[in-house]
């Protein structure tokens, strides 16, 4: 009877199997869990990308209507500045609301956007518009006025990923109306 209980004490089968499973669920758990880590930074990554890439593209057609706006020549007053609203339908009179252009759903023909000239050797398909909005002209002296305008570039994604706005203030001076 001596020998009953130590036998029972060396019977070990199965318990190999059973350790040897413990260690499988944990590394297919941990395996899991990186595997999401990953999928979630290659997201980030992506949007990040998308974010820059509407940034550049909204900054890059706010500054070409600034350039756009400043090579018309002759402008000298502000009566002749206005009078490109015409010529000009993205330039518009701050009679308005500003916070209609900060807000790039009221962005719609009404405010006459025009689109962003691309290179067409380069294939980018930019989808950005830009507008200008005029201050009334702060007088400084009998002859002179600052005109303070502001010009928004906005930029959205091909797939509805997501779209930049992006507004660069300038001054100009010319005379006083």
């Amino acid at each position: 009877m001596m020998t009953d209980p130590v036998l029972r004490m060396n019977n070990q089968n199965g318990s190999l199997m059973f350790i040897v499973l413990l260690i499988m669920v944990s590394l297919t758990i941990a395996g899991l869990m990186a595997t999401e880590d990953t999928i979630m930074e290659n997201r980030v990554a992506r949007n990040y990308a998308i974010n820059k890439q509407n940034l550049y593209l909204a900054e890059g057609a706010a500054k070409q209507a600034a350039q756009r706006l400043d090579s018309r020549s002759g402008i000298a007053d502000y009566e002749h500045l206005m009078g490109q609203t015409g010529a000009l339908p993205w330039v518009n009179k701050s009679d308005k609301d500003k916070t209609l252009f900060e807000r790039s759903d009221n962005w719609t023909s009404t405010y006459n956007p025009e689109p962003m000239a691309v290179d067409k050797s380069s294939n980018v398909n930019s989808g950005a518009r830009y507008v200008v909005d005029f201050d009334p002209p702060v007088v400084i002296s009998g002859e002179d006025a600052d005109i303070n305008y502001a010009v928004y570039g906005l930029a959205e994604s091909n797939s509805d990923e997501g779209e930049t706005l992006v507004e660069i203030g300038f001054r100009k001076r010319v005379r006083a109306p």
